[in-house]
């Protein structure tokens, strides 16, 4: 009977667990790496393939991220994506992207480059590891223009038209 109450069978665990007479088979194992050294090795000593087995499960890997302007979500404006910055992993390090352009370690923006063409100068200049250009993305992406206004510019002056046409 479970601490519920009911007959309910136990879930499976993913990782099965060893019977005691395993466990001394698993603490034999590495005694007997010492006894292999000196030349006593058993067959009868080796754990089970099935107790040294570890299931593997599925793995993610992050190919980009997008940094948004402080306030972004706060407001509704159309064309407000155009002050997001994209992260990507591109292949030979991490670049930020703006569009077709990449930001270079001297805060200027660069026409991106295929892999096969970038050369290790470029690659120096224009590509960061994962954590530095998150950084650099998040220090640069509020200071960032289009039509010449940075984001709260933008949404002071969209904010401003808007209330001038109700009045």
């Amino acid at each position: 009977m479970s601490a519920n109450g009911g007959d309910a069978s136990r879930q499976r665990s993913l990782f099965p667990r060893v019977a005691p007479r395993q466990a001394s088979s698993l603490r034999r194992f590495a005694r007997a790496s010492t006894a292999e050294a000196r030349g006593r090795w058993r067959e009868a000593d080796a754990p089970d393939e099935s107790t040294t087995h570890v299931p593997v499960g599925p793995t993610y890997r992050v190919a980009s991220y997008t940094v948004y302007p402080s306030g972004f979500h706060e407001v509704d404006i159309t064309a407000k994506e155009r002050w997001c910055l994209v992260v990507v992993d591109a292949g030979n390090g991490w670049a930020i992207r703006r569009g077709d352009m990449c930001l270079n370690i001297a805060l200027q923006w660069e026409a991106e480059r295929p892999p096969s063409l970038c050369d290790t100068e470029f690659v120096r200049r224009c590509r960061y590891n994962e954590h530095a250009a998150l950084l650099r993305a998040r220090r640069v992406v509020d200071r960032l223009e289009a039509a010449g206004l940075t984001f709260d510019e933008y949404v002071v002056d969209v904010r401003r038209s808007l209330s001038d046409s109700d009045a």
